[in-house]
């Protein structure tokens, strides 16, 4: 909103003047009188639409190792893991792991066919139990298991942007920059989307 010349009681909302406005380039913005073939001496301000921002895709991680270790004196271990990991039942029987035996040992902890049972008891909690003994295990347990998508909280943004044009006492169509973000409608200049000051 905004006045007219000093003294007088009308408001630049109330003007009706008439613009055509259109995007000749990109990042360019071109206002042009319609209802005369003069300029405007109003400080001319409108309302157009702001363009949700181009987010790339963010490319994350699918799975996620854990090394859980070895359990030589307990058949079922529960330990703290990522809450961002999730694992299977199955998670820690072959082909998902890796690592070796105890140190000094040929074998291939790969090779070992020692089954287990994965299970989340809580948040942010792993638990393995063999299952092929009631004993412990020596190896190094380390298996994969699949990484949950991160949560994002959606983002809130602008969905009009402000289009401070300003006078044009001499020339009836003016080209000037604009932030590609925003887009305006052919009538954005027009009656109720704009506001301002006449020059005083």
């Amino acid at each position: 909103g905004g006045r007219r010349s000093v003294g007088s009681p009308w408001r630049y909302s109330h003007i009706d003047d008439r613009f055509r406005v259109t995007h000749p380039a990109e990042g360019k913005i071109k206002v042009q009188r319609l209802d005369q073939r003069i300029g405007w001496g109003m400080n001319l301000q409108f309302t157009c639409d702001a363009k949700p921002p181009t987010t790339p895709p963010t490319m994350t991680a699918t799975t996620c190792t854990v090394p859980f270790g070895p359990s030589p004196y307990s058949n079922a271990v529960t330990r703290d893991l990522d809450p961002s990991c999730s694992c299977a039942l199955q998670a820690a029987d072959l082909p998902r792991r890796g690592g070796r035996r105890s140190v000094g040992s040929p074998w291939r902890y790969s090779h070992i066919d020692d089954r287990f049972r994965v299970t989340h008891p809580a948040e942010g909690k792993i638990k393995v139990q063999r299952l092929d003994q009631r004993i412990g295990w020596g190896m190094n347990l380390q298996f994969t298991c699949d990484a949950k998508p991160p949560t994002t909280p959606p983002t809130m943004t602008a969905t009009t942007c402000t289009v401070p044009f300003g006078p044009s006492p001499y020339s009836n169509a003016v080209t000037r920059d604009l932030d590609p973000s925003c887009s305006c409608a052919l009538q954005a200049a027009d009656l109720p989307r704009r506001g301002g000051r006449r020059s005083v």
